[in-house]
């Protein structure tokens, strides 16, 4: 029962997605932590005030709340709604206007978004935060002195090309 409760807990702090061995786990790859998941920690708390005739039923809530797969965000639909789906799926349904989006068609999107958004060294490091792997504004200006990375006319640089660089430095770091 305690090893429930343990797992449980991991959920709730959004930490696990499954207890099975070796199965995918994911993290948000956001800066900022992920909320708690409210639904687990009132499971939680049920499950061990429970003790009787509902513990099988509680039981099998539990583990069908840690063995479920994680959501992850898929790409924004055309009205402008975030769609998120479960990692191992290809496809969602939009909550707002019930269009359906691909991960192929998401993947699409992201590509020509970065081949097109030209933003200054600041920008590019607000931009990173939100990756992960954020780059400062004083790298950005190094990879341009050391003549890997061209500005446009204005000053600003090509988000694809930047995250060339982020790759390559973490292929080279491996």
């Amino acid at each position: 029962m305690y090893e429930i409760v343990e797992l449980l807990n991991h959920v709730v702090a959004r930490q696990a997605v499954t207890s099975r061995p070796g199965a995918i786990g994911t993290k948000s790859g956001f800066g900022s932590a992920p909320p708690l998941d409210l639904d687990a920690l009132e499971l939680r708390d049920e499950f061990l005030a429970a003790f009787g005739s509902e513990y099988v039923e509680l039981e099998a809530a539990v583990m069908s709340r840690i063995e479920r797969p994680a959501r992850v965000p898929l790409g924004l639909c055309a009205c402008g709604t975030l769609v998120s789906c479960e990692f191992d799926r290809v496809a969602a349904e939009c909550p707002a206007c019930g269009d359906w989006l691909s991960r192929a068609e998401a993947v699409h999107a992201a590509r020509e978004w970065l081949e097109s958004t030209w933003l200054t060294p600041a920008e590019i490091e607000q931009e990173t935060r939100s990756w992960g792997t954020p780059v400062r504004a004083g790298r950005v200006r190094t990879w341009r002195w050391r003549g890997w990375i061209a500005p446009d006319g204005a000053g600003r640089y090509l988000l694809a090309d930047v995250l060339r660089l982020i790759d390559r430095q973490a292929a080279e770091a491996a």
